[in-house]
């Protein structure tokens, strides 16, 4: 899961250093006034800054929050891995260690040893994501900084977190990215209540405790994935960071298509790109009970549909399966549809009429008419 640009606030604010060049903001907040350096992207017709702080993070600061604006003649870079680190370890204090792990630095209260076996994973996924898609002919950047994760020793830490910045939701999540932002958010699975509920199920009856430990492993491993192909498609140019209001169908299908387990490999994953039985079987289920004509533009046009609490899971099903679809059948007009919907403007919203009309310009045909093709196409894989 990832949350979208329109979860930007002002707690996201990145440490501020007074001998360092660069704009500076001071923005005004509900406990007093804070001052934050970096760089000026863009300021709209409404006053509203763009702004990216020297870890990365894009702030979006409305005009009456701006108290002041000092313009730097040079831009400022990006914090080396090495400020990274020292900012990082300021920022989250004693009761956390910083890890570094090739493009990743992982900020952890687990143990070095889960947060060095988190990292290769992450780099792993990266990396799978980045050959994929240069193979298929579309370029992307390196990243600009070391990727930041976060990675807690248990569900009650991560809540209380990742609380700070989606409220409720983060109880909903078992692992976020966040893109304005810019870090995975995760924890260890076996970590705190859940190690003490293996524990016990073990003792009433091995077999089962295996398999709850199976199952939760899996989890943690395919949720790992998805954040971490989150992560990559943001920093690497798939997805620009800059439009705010991305189709959620698109940046939650491509995060599924990678982040399907195999217990047989190592580290149980080898990849993804493969059938996902469980959003396969959802979609089954949605299938059988009916998909109403225009289907597909719904799904396109209206972030709604995976949103919903009672809807969601067949949207992230519908989702997966039509990403499955594409890449197999149309992996030309969907990596012109990717590049139509990056250089979109900056703030602009995106209303339901555009993102029909991308489509439409990339595909070369209306989803209505690419549905009963896409119907027949994903039931046959799916039964393979």
């Amino acid at each position: 899961m990832q949350i979208t640009a329109r979860f930007l606030t002002l707690f996201w604010i990145g440490a501020w250093a007074a001998d360092a060049r660069g704009d500076k903001l001071v923005i005004r907040e509900r406990n007093g006034e804070r001052r934050v350096e970096g760089n000026i992207l863009k300021t709209d017709s409404s006053g509203a800054t763009l702004f990216e702080t020297r870890d990365g993070q894009h702030l979006v600061v409305p005009k009456d929050r701006l108290v002041r604006c000092e313009k730097s003649e040079k831009p400022v870079p990006l914090w080396t891995r090495a400020e990274l680190k020292t900012a990082l370890a300021e920022e989250f204090g004693k009761d956390f260690k910083v890890t570094e792990s090739n493009g990743y630095v992982i900020v952890h209260s687990c143990s070095t040893e889960n947060a060095k076996e988190a990292g290769r994973l992450l780099n792993k996924a990266q990396n799978a994501f980045v050959t994929y898609f240069t193979k298929n002919g579309f370029h992307l950047q390196k990243s600009k900084q070391p990727l930041i994760a976060v990675v807690f020793e248990g569900r009650e830490q991560y809540d209380r977190y990742v609380g700070k910045y989606l409220g409720d939701i983060a109880r909903m999540t078992v692992g976020v990215y966040i893109p304005p932002v810019n870090r995975i958010f995760l924890y260890n699975a076996f970590g705190g209540e859940t190690a003490h509920k293996v524990g016990l199920a073990s003792d009433v009856n091995p077999t089962y405790g295996r398999q709850l430990a199976g199952q939760i492993l899996e989890q943690n491993i395919s949720t790992l994935v998805h954040e971490a192909v989150h992560q990559a498609a943001y920093n690497t140019g798939f997805h620009n960071r800059k439009v705010v209001d991305y189709p959620l169908w698109l940046v939650e299908g491509m995060a599924m298509y990678f982040e399907t387990t195999d217990v047989n490999a190592p580290q149980g994953w080898k990849g993804g790109k493969s059938i996902n039985r469980e959003r396969a079987s959802r979609f089954k289920t949605v299938y059988q009970r009916g998909l109403s004509p225009g289907f597909l533009e719904r799904l396109i046009v209206d972030d709604g549909y995976l949103r919903a609490q009672s809807t969601a899971q067949d949207g992230y099903a519908l989702a997966w399966t039509f990403t499955y679809y594409l890449l197999r059948h149309h992996k030309a007009e969907y990596m012109e549809y990717v590049r139509l919907i990056n250089s979109r403007p900056e703030f602009a919203s995106y209303p339901r009429s555009a993102r029909l009309k991308d489509f439409e310009t990339a595909f070369k045909m209306p989803p209505s008419e690419m549905e009963t093709a896409f119907a027949n196409a994903a039931t046959k894989m799916i039964d393979r």
